[in-house]
């Protein structure tokens, strides 16, 4: 996907009206969308996308680790 083609300029277009449609608390969903159609739409190679997908899922649950061992630390008093 061009960022100078129609399909872009639409896809920007109705992620922002899905944006300004939604509650605040759930406009998040409008911009991951907008991502994963724009992601699915580029790379087009099944191969890349599982691999794009795969690594979204990884970075995501590290980050879930991560937060809970820093929260593990703050109860034990330590400056990490």
């Amino acid at each position: 996907m061009s960022y100078t083609g129609l399909n872009y300029y639409l896809l920007t277009a109705v992620t922002l009206a899905l944006y300004a449609l939604l509650p605040k608390k759930r406009r998040w969903l409008a911009l991951l969308l907008g991502s994963l159609v724009f992601y699915v739409l580029a790379v087009g190679d099944a191969l890349r996308l599982a691999l794009f997908f795969s690594s979204i899922v990884l970075s995501w649950g590290f980050g879930l680790l991560l937060e809970k061992n820093r929260e593990t630390n703050r109860k034990k008093g330590c400056f990490s």
